[in-house]
């Protein structure tokens, strides 16, 4: 398997790394605002990365710096407050979307319900008036 930074399979683009996902916004944004443009956005951000080591890929890391990455990378995943705290935000937001629909909703229904009580007492009002002229 070939190892590439960003890869694009038609309307789905994916990058490997931070640096990466700069890159590949630059090219996204090439591609919808040309070339120039996103040179243009490159230049006025100053992204030039000069990374002081040669470490950015595991190709180009040491055996030990690999080793030790992979070890601390295992480490940091084994902590259970980590899975928690991804589920907790993918709880929160769904309780939100849920109820942002709600409250939306809500307005409409009262929408609705105001709306159609007014006719009623227009209605009303209409066949009382005609009523009363009898």
């Amino acid at each position: 398997m070939q190892n590439y930074r960003m890869v694009r399979d038609g309307k789905v683009w994916a990058a490997a790394g931070v640096s990466a996902g700069i890159d590949l916004a630059f090219a996204l944004f090439g591609e919808i605002a040309g070339q120039e443009a996103a040179e243009i956005a490159q230049l006025i951000i100053e992204y030039d990365p000069q990374p002081p080591f040669n470490a950015g890929h595991p190709s180009k890391a040491s055996d030990t710096v690999r080793t030790k990455a992979k070890a601390e990378m295992v480490r940091l995943s084994k902590n259970p407050r980590n899975n928690i705290s991804v589920l907790k935000i993918l709880w929160r937001n769904a309780i939100d979307r849920s109820r942002k629909k709600n409250k939306a909703a809500r307005k409409l229904a009262i929408f609705y319900s105001t709306e159609r009580s007014g006719e009623a007492l227009k209605e009303k009002t209409q066949s009382d008036q005609q009523l009363s002229s009898w």
